[in-house]
């Protein structure tokens, strides 16, 4: 069997966008990092975001995470930390480990949404399910620090919400 011969950037771009032009949302969710990073065309932010939100209104959990930065930092977008916790909620939702973690920061931190260590705590323990080994011991150290700053109150809904769902919950 003959090698096939390398595709050109050119032929690549133009092979990307028409996928994303159809619906594609990982050639959308891919068009968008090639915008955002400048890999193949010129970066623009704008454009990223613009691919991101028809990957992620289509489920793509790497595009929603994506959208959730580029909110929370304000980058292509005017900065709504709002918003970047909606986008974060609905990858995390779909078990994405670093829209959970993320959730969890901001919960704690009271960026885009209201503090609430209990939100914390819940969203960064999911986190740790799902993370890579490497990435679970930092994010027990982080759960740990949150228990550390509860109340007494606080620790008590979180030992009552062991016995039942986390779903119920995560808001």
């Amino acid at each position: 069997m003959a090698d096939k011969p390398p595709v050109s950037p050119e032929a690549y771009l133009e092979a990307i966008h028409s996928l994303a032009n159809d619906g594609n949302p990982k050639a959308q969710h891919n068009l968008g990092a090639m915008y955002l990073n400048g890999q193949g065309v010129d970066p623009d932010p704008a454009k990223a975001v613009h691919w991101f939100k028809l990957a992620a209104k289509q489920g793509i959990t790497h595009a929603q995470h994506n959208l959730g930065t580029l909110y929370l930092k304000g980058i292509g977008v005017e900065q709504d930390a709002k918003e970047a916790v909606r986008w974060f909620k609905m990858a995390a939702k779909q078990g994405d480990p670093r829209s959970q973690h993320t959730l969890g920061s901001l919960y704690f931190e009271g960026t885009g949404v209201e503090a609430d260590l209990i939100q914390s705590y819940h969203w960064i323990s999911r986190a740790i399910d799902g993370a890579p080994d490497a990435f679970k011991i930092q994010l027990e150290e982080m759960r740990q620090f949150v228990v550390e700053q509860m109340t007494q109150s606080e620790r008590a809904k979180i030992d009552d919400s062991l016995s039942s769902e986390q779903s119920d919950f995560l808001q």
